[in-house]
């Protein structure tokens, strides 16, 4: 089983990030994250604290639209040549986890390679089916979660997004150094 720092488990920093990617534009979940910055002290350039409305706007802005979102959260949208979401890669993922019997984490309406999900997937199998993890992280979510979250860190406008991003980014890349796993990066079209 994977071990992070202070004793915490893959599960539960995954756990953590699902919460934050998937939840934070539901309101029950922002307030505990503005209390966490709160604790933290948390600013802005000019010293004032990061509002809850600025990260509600960001994360509008960065993963829902109106407008064309900068940074979106679907792996299909990096690796499939027509940069759309329910692509390819999002088929592949699929097949995958009905030949394994994984049940899908969200309705039809949502892609199964939304980062989100896919965090919550990884936190499922590491408690559930360990002997998946490594298969899932290489041919699934490594491919294309770096790409993404070196984007992510540079789109986003607000610290937390960015800080966000890091962390995702180095926890994944600690669990891939952990597991040796060599990952094949695909052609990326955006």
């Amino acid at each position: 089983s994977l071990i992070l720092g202070e004793g915490q488990t893959a599960p539960q920093m995954f756990d953590l990030l699902v919460h934050i990617f998937i939840l934070q534009g539901k309101a029950q979940g922002l307030d505990l994250i503005v209390a966490g910055l709160k604790a933290s002290r948390a600013t802005e350039a000019d010293g004032a604290f990061c509002a809850e409305d600025k990260l509600v706007d960001e994360y509008r802005r960065l993963f829902i639209g109106p407008a064309q979102k900068p940074a979106p959260p679907w792996g299909s949208v990096y690796t499939d040549r027509e940069q759309v979401i329910f692509g390819e890669s999002t088929l592949r993922l699929r097949s995958w986890m009905r030949q394994h019997g994984i049940a899908r984490l969200a309705d039809d309406r949502m892609p199964d390679d939304h980062i989100g999900l896919m965090l919550s997937l990884l936190a499922t199998l590491t408690e559930e089916r360990p002997e998946l993890v490594e298969e899932y992280l290489s041919e699934h979510l490594l491919p294309w979660a770096p790409h993404y979250l070196g984007l992510l860190e540079v789109c986003a406008e607000h610290p937390f997004y960015k800080g966000l991003a890091l962390l995702t980014k180095a926890t994944l890349k600690g669990a891939q150094d952990e597991l040796s796993l060599v990952v094949i990066e695909p052609r990326f079209y955006r």
